[in-house]
Parts: structure tokens; C-alpha cells; sequence
């Protein structure tokens, strides 16, 4: 029940509730690895580097340089 298919299926048939009320596009958009790198602005990356960069780090998402990691 936790495929993203399944996932995109119960969203559009119940609604997700925890998607913000102000999102415009639905939570489960492709489920496409890195998919991301075509969705987020620069400046959000890097924000999300600067705010949560150790924790990511820590579990692979960023590579030795801090950068992401390629999938």
C-alpha cells in the first residue's frame, strides 16, 4: 500500500493531508529519482543545504564536497 502509484491513487481519491493548504500541485507528483533537480529552484536547494546539511550528509544525500550526491 506504500507504492507511489498506490500513493498518487489514494491522494486523488481522498486527498493527502499532509500537503500544505497552499500547494498547488498534488504531494505525489512522478516518483522519479531526482526528479527534485528539475522541481526546486537553486536558491531552495542551497537553502535546504545550509539549514539541514549535516543531516543530509550524514545519510548520503550530499557527497564529501557538500554538493548532492548523484543517485
Amino acid at each position: 500500500l506504500s507504492g507511489f502509484e498506490m500513493l498518487k491513487a489514494q491522494e486523488q481519491a481522498d486527498g493527502f493531508r499532509e500537503k500544505p493548504v497552499q500547494a498547488s500541485q498534488p504531494f505525489f507528483r512522478r516518483g522519479q529519482v531526482g526528479g527534485w533537480r528539475e522541481e526546486l529552484p537553486q536558491r531552495l536547494v542551497n537553502q535546504l543545504i545550509d539549514i539541514h546539511g549535516n543531516t543530509l550528509q550524514r545519510l548520503g544525500y550530499l557527497n564529501i564536497s557538500g554538493d548532492p550526491a548523484e543517485e
